[in-house]
């Protein structure tokens, strides 16, 4: 029988009572969460076209998780960014990155980083079905890696999109090194 790793993508608005269904069904949960921040403008339209509860209820993906819900994140790109630290910090923080002081959408949807690493990392391998060769450190695993320029638990989360690639090796073999990085 065929490995069936069903997925659901976007998830802005998600029935309560359909939360414990992904866990239960193995359904992962491919999030973007580029989109859990929003201009206050933005907000304001959704509370006019939606009501304040079903707002409140947009991109449940801390509920999704504290379900059972596997989350596995991307970009959304070409819409949004592909950049991983900007989406990162943006689903820990649910603040817009070129508006840091701006009110948080829906902060108690905010995901703590080590989810949102292994929503980028193992649980991402896993749902594209690449868990036997990538996704984490493991013997037997191809050695595909990125090397950052900072320990991201030793930094405020809010600099989170500062952090720069500074190697990348794909297979065993480095394929990216920051200048001045192998010298």
């Amino acid at each position: 029988m065929r490995d069936r790793r069903a997925q659901l993508a976007h998830l802005q608005l998600v029935d309560p009572a359909d939360m414990s269904r992904f866990n239960r069904l193995g359904a992962i949960a491919s999030v973007q969460t580029l989109w859990t921040a929003a201009r206050e403008e933005q907000q304001q339209l959704y509370r006019d076209l939606l009501g304040a509860e079903r707002t409140a209820r947009n991109y449940p993906f801390r509920s999704l998780r504290n379900a059972g819900a596997m989350l596995a994140a991307g970009s959304d790109w070409s819409v949004s960014t592909m950049d991983p630290m900007q989406i990162i910090q943006t689903g820990v923080t649910h603040l817009l990155i070129d508006q840091p002081d701006s009110p948080p959408w829906n902060p108690h949807e905010r995901l703590d980083l080590l989810t949102m690493l292994e929503a980028y990392t193992v649980n991402t391998a896993y749902a594209l079905r690449f868990d036997d060769c990538t996704g984490s450190l493991e013997a037997g695993k191809d050695a595909s890696f990125a090397i950052l320029d900072r320990n991201p638990f030793a930094h405020p989360v809010e600099t989170f999109a500062q952090t720069r690639v500074i190697e990348t090796c794909f297979r065993g073999e480095v394929v990216y090194a920051a200048p001045g990085w192998a010298d």
